[in-house]
């Protein structure tokens, strides 16, 4: 058996395309995830001053993990050409 697409529509699942499954099969039915809304709105993001603390020291901690692994590097700074070859 595989996963397919369906759609709930008049308190009924609808499926998308032709299914071969046994009569009686069980299913697990669970809503997708919405193709609408994902993230937040800029209105949405806190804006005082410990909220943006918070994120910049986040952003830099990242942005200094990354850059001191030299195993990232890829140009070197003197010349601009590949440390290594891809």
């Amino acid at each position: 058996m595989h996963a397919i697409k369906a759609t709930w529509t008049n308190g009924q699942i609808l499926p998308l395309e032709p299914v071969d499954w046994p009569e009686g099969s069980e299913l697990l039915v669970e809503p997708a995830a919405s193709a609408g809304k994902t993230g937040m709105n800029e209105s949405d993001w806190p804006d005082d001053s410990e909220s943006v603390a918070a994120w910049t020291a986040a952003v830099a901690q990242e942005w200094e993990d990354d850059l001191s692994d030299s195993r990232q590097d890829i140009y070197t700074l003197a010349d601009g050409e590949p440390v290594r070859e891809t």
